[in-house]
């Protein structure tokens, strides 16, 4: 016993009208085929006679069918999330402006130019700021530092003091000097 299906009139119908729709578009679509290349005339063949005049002709204009293209499918980009961070969110405190400028030039002295362009672009002034790697303060004091701070008495929370990230940020300059800054 064989069971065929027959598909309902509605079916059928929307089937149809899908169709004709999708038809209609296709033939009223403004053609996106690149124009087909100039033609190059023949070249001319140069003889000693004297040059003869050709009436003129009419090319009659050429044109391309209308193209066909399935329309493009760009697949969703997924980014992939960030890592989670267990260094404490960025903190706004309050300085005067001047004074760590100050304290920065008087640390590093000749210095003092190279050192104000690093800390503007490692935390433009803001001694709480938290880089994506748990960098931390002024001159974003990177946590690989951590047995460092504690061998010249430093403690990892005081990277957002500027006066110990300033001094700590000297000692590593005077160690290695501008190569672990991305922006020096």
């Amino acid at each position: 016993m064989s069971t065929s299906r027959k598909p309902s009139k509605p079916l059928t119908i929307v089937t149809l009208l899908l169709f004709a729709g999708i038809a209609m578009f296709v033939l009223t679509a403004p053609s996106i085929a690149p124009e087909p290349p100039p033609t190059a005339a023949p070249p001319v063949e140069t003889t000693t006679q004297p040059p003869t005049t050709l009436p003129p002709t009419t090319v009659p204009p050429t044109t391309a069918p209308p193209a066909t293209v399935a329309p493009a499918t760009v697949p969703p980009t997924t980014t992939p999330p960030a890592p989670p961070t267990t260094a404490p969110p960025a903190q706004t405190i309050e300085y005067e402006p001047g004074s760590i400028e100050n304290m920065i030039c008087t640390a590093f002295g000749d210095q003092c130019s190279k050192a104000l362009s690093v800390v503007h672009c490692e935390s433009r002034f803001n001694p709480g700021t938290v880089g994506a790697a748990g960098e931390r303060g002024l001159f974003q004091i990177h946590p690989v530092h951590i047995p460092y701070l504690s061998d010249r008495g430093m403690s990892w929370e005081a990277m957002f003091d500027p006066a110990s990230n300033i001094a700590y940020a000297h000692d590593l300059y005077s160690r290695s000097g501008w190569g672990p800054w991305t922006c020096a």
